[in-house]
């Protein structure tokens, strides 16, 4: 590589040429304009007039834009190769691309963010109370990359800003991207319930407002597109809503529900998988385009990351030929002894209730709650009513019902994450939601636990029910995803019956501690043995790390050159989460062979702040808890180093 001239501070100088040893995917991408491609990339080799990025050559001219980061204009003679740059170019009409504008990157003082837009100036914009200036530079873009001005950005709208730190410290955007549907998932809620008021640009469901405009999308229960003026009073449906600086929501997207007698609900494991269905609990529910499928954290997946005994959350309904359609599937981390489901009672026998087809016992222990969650009697049970039931396994494959609850016509379903905890009160993204001596609570995997094991960032499904006042009292309360629980990949390297170390951490094993083999089927933690892979869940917030599951891979190593492919394949570091946040936050990365790591953080003026990390750890992926609670708000940089590895990130406090 050829020398590369820095005039940077000692520090950033290591950490730019660090930077340039760490492979980049980059790739060109059409925009919608008239502008052409984008691409960004390392200066392989600069000539006369043109330079070549990517294995690309890209002419340039006395025309073509050439500016820093601070925007500031440079010559051509100021590209050197090896500087990091973004080009936006054309095809010519001989088919060679024309450079009409590179920018020098300097990653050093850049960084993003992500939140609601909550004021507008003519050249500023403020997101989480930081002012971001810009400039006739700036790059502005919608959705599919189409070109706006800062005047079509308002209040509320929810954008992805990269920005760099200037001399001054103030922050200057080099672009702003409004998001799509699917970003910013911890501003947003979903809700499901009636349509109780109609007006101009808003609905009341189940109590609470939301407003619509022409980017809401509106589909039916058969999924097909429809108008604000195919809703009406009275019809049920899912409400996916961003939360606003103002408290109010904004419908991303509204979905009518399907009659109740056509919805099924089911959480258990696959028990196989077809070519595009799969069945779960002897269900079999096809699957389409339209099956939105995700991971326990909310990132969506294809069909081909599912596989048999997964335990899986599936929302479906039932076709006009009886067969079953998944709308939704949602992978869930935690094994659970219970199978649960959600549908009409369609018999009510002597010591049974018939639901989608499946008979369903019930015993002197069986626990049965009306719509209130106060206890009721099994002569309370009646057919066509909607039913929430918590079933068991028995050896003779019957399934016995562990708990059975009615569902009431005012039950509302809210998704989020807590946002404050106070007394009795919960608040997810934005709703207050009131907790009472009835409110039972369940963790990641169906066991019950107590109000005071629920902390804020959890996200948390909640069944409640709207009250006179226009109050929720919250009735059943899930939690979803913990970002306090850690998972990490690593080889055994001792096990004895209460412990086990894994990739240097110790883990205590206890009489909850679950096991299971690679087939998500329960084993006993004998079964485990040094020289295995495996994955364990743990809690951050837990003095003493103790494993909460544990689940071996297919292969044992017994040779670490011999057997590199049960291993990761590759360093990463990756984004932490949540990010911004508010003291803590977590940092995960993956080692594909042991060496020395350091995980340092640092200001924006390279200062170290804080180690997490310096010591030899086995191959492995680890999960890290950075507290900043004696840091100022601000933008900062973590940095991993192992063997040649080297990646940084940027990561941002607010308080």
């Amino acid at each position: 590589m050829e020398k590369i001239k820095f005039t940077l501070s000692p520090y950033l100088i290591i950490l730019f040429i660090l930077f340039l040893l760490t492979p980049a995917y980059l790739f060109a991408t059409p925009s919608d304009d008239h502008d052409g491609f984008e691409t960004s990339g390392l200066i392989q080799s600069i000539g006369k007039d043109s330079l070549v990025v990517n294995s690309k050559t890209f002419f340039v001219d006395s025309t073509t834009e050439i500016r820093n980061q601070l925007h500031s204009v440079l010559s051509f003679n100021d590209l050197h190769v090896g500087d990091k740059v973004e080009i936006m170019y054309v095809k010519r009409s001989d088919s060679t691309n024309f450079a009409k504008r590179i920018m020098l990157k300097t990653e050093d003082n850049e960084f993003e963010i992500s939140g609601a837009v909550q004021s507008v100036g003519g050249d500023s914009l403020v997101v989480h109370n930081m002012v971001f200036h810009t400039d006739s530079t700036t790059i502005i873009r919608g959705e599919h990359d189409s070109t706006l001005t800062l005047s079509m950005i308002k209040v509320n709208d929810l954008v992805e800003i990269h920005a760099v730190v200037r001399p001054d410290k103030t922050f200057l955007a080099t672009k702003i991207k409004l998001e799509t549907e699917r970003e910013a998932e911890d501003s947003k809620i979903e809700l499901e319930g009636i349509i109780e008021v109609k007006n101009a640009d808003t609905l009341s469901v189940s109590g609470t407002k939301v407003t619509v405009n022409t980017q809401t999308e509106i589909f039916g229960d058969d999924h097909k597109l429809l108008t604000y003026s195919d809703l009406a009073v009275g019809m049920k449906v899912e409400v996916k809503a961003k939360i606003q600086p103002d408290s109010s929501y904004l419908a991303l997207r509204i979905k009518v529900e399907a009659p109740e007698q056509k919805q099924i609900e089911i959480t258990a494991p696959i028990d196989s998988i077809m070519t595009s269905s799969i069945i779960v609990a002897g269900i079999t529910f096809s699957t389409d385009s339209t099956t939105e499928i995700k991971d326990s954290h909310g990132t969506l997946l294809t069909f081909n990351d599912l596989k048999k005994g997964m335990i899986v959350e599936v929302k479906g309904v039932k076709l006009l030929d009886g067969t079953y359609h998944a709308r939704r599937i949602r992978i869930k981390d935690f094994w659970r002894p219970k199978i649960e489901v959600t549908g009409i009672i369609d018999t009510v026998g002597s010591d049974f209730i018939v639901v989608t087809n499946k008979r369903y016992y019930v015993d002197s222990q069986t626990k049965i709650y009306d719509s209130t969650n106060v206890s009721v009697t099994f002569a309370s049970l009646l057919v066509g009513q909607r039913v929430e039931i918590h079933a068991i396994m028995r050896s003779d494959s019957t399934l016995l019902a562990k708990r059975i609850k009615m569902i009431g016509a005012h039950e509302t379903d809210i998704s989020g994450a807590i946002t404050a905890i106070s007394g009795d009160t919960l608040t997810v993204s934005g709703l207050k939601v009131i907790v009472s001596a009835h409110t039972v609570y369940f963790n990641e995997a169906d066991s019950a636990v107590a109000l005071s094991d629920l902390k804020v960032n959890m996200k948390v499904e909640i069944k409640a029910l709207l009250q006179n006042n226009g109050s929720y009292l919250a009735l059943i309360i899930s939690i979803e995803d913990d970002p306090d629980i850690s998972q990490t990949t690593g080889i055994v390297s001792s096990v004895t019956s209460n412990s086990i170390t894994v990739s240097a951490p110790n883990y205590q094993i206890t009489a909850s501690t679950v096991v299971l083999d690679a087939n998500f089927k329960p084993i006993s933690s004998t079964s485990l043995s040094a020289g295995q892979q495996v994955t364990i869940w743990s809690s951050l917030s837990s003095s003493q790390p103790t494993a909460l599951q544990i689940q071996t891979s297919a292969a044992v190593v017994t040779d670490v050159k011999n057997n590199t492919s049960t291993l990761p394949k590759e360093y990463k570091l990756s984004q932490n989460y949540p990010n911004p946040f508010n003291p803590s936050t977590n940092i995960r990365y993956t080692l594909p062979q042991q060496g020395l790591v350091t995980l340092r953080v640092y200001d924006i003026l390279g200062r170290e702040v804080a180690t997490l990390v310096n010591e030899v750890k086995p191959a492995g992926t680890y999960v890290v808890r950075f507290d900043a609670g004696q840091l100022a708000s601000g933008v900062y940089l973590y940095r991993i180093e192992s063997g040649n590895f080297i990646s940084t990130k940027k990561l941002v406090l607010l308080k």
